[in-house]
């Protein structure tokens, strides 16, 4: 499983993300995508940043998140 995560430099919310995913025991599963490359990225998630996208099911988890709320979405049920 490969996430990816819509963000941009200087992005305190994106640090906190970060964290959360750590806490899930996602960070390693995680592709960072700086939406300033891209103005395709840049104008749709400029305002809601930072934003968790798991390309193979299309779900996307968007800020504020937590621990447990990445785990329920991002982490198969066994």
């Amino acid at each position: 499983m490969k996430l990816l995560v819509y963000s941009r430099p200087d992005c305190h919310l994106c640090d906190l993300a970060a964290t959360e995913l750590q806490t899930a025991g996602l960070l390693q599963f995680v592709k960072g995508v700086n939406i300033e490359d891209d103005p395709e990225l840049l104008k749709r998630y400029e305002l809601t940043i930072p934003v968790v996208h798991n390309p193979a099911t299309q779900v996307e988890l968007g800020w504020p998140f937590t621990a447990k709320s990445l785990r329920q979405h991002f982490v198969p049920s066994e």
